[in-house]
């Protein structure tokens, strides 16, 4: 009799065990896909400010207001494959370290601008980047 009534309590606490490791699986991976989240929109900001206003020293054809290329001019090396890296030394190179070519520089930008959007296509066809 006394085995009859401890069965269904050993049952009840092996379900619930398995609920709350099944409940913390599903915490864990919404923090993750917060995560991911959090960084495609900090790299998508990172990459547009560096555009904009790289775009805008090339428009104006001097740095002018430097705190808005700068803010973006280094940081923009942590969301971009390192094979666009010796192209974006080859802008900031033309924009700020005294070769001062402007076309050439914008020239570039679009070139970076058609990589990136390349890459960013691909990123949301590959399955393992899908953000639910």
């Amino acid at each position: 009799m006394l085995l009859a009534g401890i069965g269904p309590a050993v049952t009840a606490f092996i379900s619930g065990h398995y609920r709350i490791k099944e409940k913390k699986l599903d915490l864990d991976a919404e923090i993750q896909r917060r995560q991911h989240k959090f960084f495609d929109l900090r790299k998508a900001d990172t990459i547009a400010r560096y555009l904009s206003s790289a775009g805008i020293v090339c428009k104006n054809g001097h740095i002018g207001n430097m705190d808005a290329f700068g803010g973006s001019f280094s940081e923009i090396y942590l969301y971009v494959d390192s094979s666009l890296w010796p192209l974006i030394d080859e802008i900031n190179n033309q924009l700020v370290f005294g070769s001062g070519d402007f076309n050439a520089a914008a020239d570039n930008l679009a070139k970076l601008a058609k990589a990136l959007s390349n890459d960013s296509r691909n990123y949301h066809k590959d399955p393992n980047h899908s953000h639910k």
